[in-house]
C-alpha cells in the first residue's frame, strides 16, 4: 500500500530533480539523502533509487554525534532521521546565523 500511496510522490521527486537538470548547467545530482519522517518509511530510499537511478540514503545526523549510554540508543537510531533539524540546531555555536 506505502509502495502504491508513494508512487506520485516518486514521480514529483523526478519531475524536480528533472528541472533542476534543465536549468542547471554545471552540476548534476551526485546522491539523495532522506530526513524527516520519510527516512523511516521501509524501501522508501530504494525506490528513489531504483526511479531516479541515483544514490539515496538515510540521513544520519547522530553519526558523529556521542550518545550517553544512559540513553535508549536503539531508539535514537529509530528516530534518527527525523532528527536532523533538531541535532543541526544543537550543535550550532553562539552567533552561527
Amino acid at each position: 500500500m506505502i509502495e502504491a500511496a508513494s508512487e506520485e510522490i516518486l514521480s514529483e521527486i523526478n519531475r524536480s530533480f528533472d528541472y533542476y537538470r534543465s536549468t542547471t548547467v554545471h552540476e548534476d545530482i551526485a546522491e539523495v539523502i532522506l530526513s524527516g519522517g520519510c527516512g523511516l518509511i521501509k524501501n522508501f530510499a530504494s525506490m528513489i533509487a531504483e526511479r531516479s537511478g541515483i544514490e539515496t540514503k538515510i540521513a544520519e545526523p547522530f553519526r558523529n554525534v556521542r550518545i550517553p549510554k544512559k540513553f535508549d540508543v536503539a531508539y535514537i537510531e529509530e528516530i534518527a532521521p527525523m532528527m536532523a533539524v533538531a541535532v543541526g540546531l544543537a550543535l550550532r555555536n553562539q552567533g552561527d546565523r
